[in-house]
């Protein structure tokens, strides 16, 4: 199973719509292991304000990557 999300707001233009900056974006797959057990990954790229002052005396946005891996069980009621 796969699943995205994509956000984006506050652009100008169709093609900054695409653009992943300034933008969020998560990535998840899994996979049914046994029985109700799967295995999953999930990459997730953030955009985050550091509040610590610039040259202009703003803070400044960056990137923050992660990645994440590990097992689960999964139950219907």
């Amino acid at each position: 199973k796969f699943s995205a999300y994509y956000a984006k707001r506050n652009f100008d233009s169709f093609s900054e719509a695409f653009d992943l900056d300034g933008g969020l974006l998560v990535a998840d797959a899994k996979w049914k292991a046994y029985g109700p057990m799967f295995v999953f990954a999930r990459y997730s790229r953030e955009w985050h304000l550091n509040k610590d002052v610039d040259a202009d005396n703003y803070g400044h946005y960056e990137t923050i990557n992660d990645y994440d891996f590990g097992i689960g069980a999964e139950f219907t009621f």
